[in-house]
């Protein structure tokens, strides 16, 4: 990350055991939308929806979604996630963002973002956004859970090493 003067928001404070893709490589494969799903359960149960965690299990709740998502590339991934909340009892709603504004907006809503990037036509990733960090000098990060690791302490530099991307706010209750 650049040095210097900046502003930030993250909706997580603390230690969470996310999914990561290399728990599931014996049976997924290009699975990171699953993850992204489990990883949204596992963010929204932090904030009080427990039932969300299948037996309090991060490895049963990746499993229960990966049935219902499947293996990737998948591009179409909110209604999935909208039926695995659904089974578990809650309400997700969700909707498209396409602009970094309406990101840090969601993000300071207390909404994290689920960030599809692209590559090429097939060669894609989801990643949960938990927050946004702007310098001074006028770039833009976004702080990211990436699927690949256990930490918060990624970001990615919006629109930067992705050919496009794809945002979408989720969040429970009311519309």
């Amino acid at each position: 990350m650049p040095t210097g003067v900046y502003s930030s928001n993250c909706i997580i404070n603390k230690n969470i055991d996310w999914a990561i893709t290399r728990k599931f490589k014996d049976f997924a494969k290009n699975h990171c939308g699953a993850v992204l799903v489990t990883n949204l359960a596992i963010y929204f149960s932090s904030s009080g929806y427990k039932n969300l965690i299948v037996d309090d299990s991060v490895s049963n709740t990746f499993n229960f979604v990966h049935k219902i998502v499947g293996n990737g590339p998948v591009i179409k991934l909110s209604s999935k996630a909208r039926t695995y909340f659904a089974e578990r009892g809650c309400d997700l709603h969700y909707k498209r963002v396409n602009s970094y504004e309406k990101i840090k907006e969601a993000v300071n809503r207390g909404n994290p973002l689920g960030l599809l990037l692209s590559n090429g036509f097939t060669n894609w990733h989801w990643v949960m956004v938990v927050g946004w960090r702007e310098y001074e000098t006028g770039d833009n990060y976004l702080n990211i859970v990436d699927g690949w690791n256990n930490s918060i302490n990624r970001f990615y530099k919006i629109n930067s090493r992705s050919i496009w991307w794809m945002a979408t706010e989720y969040w429970i209750g009311k519309s």
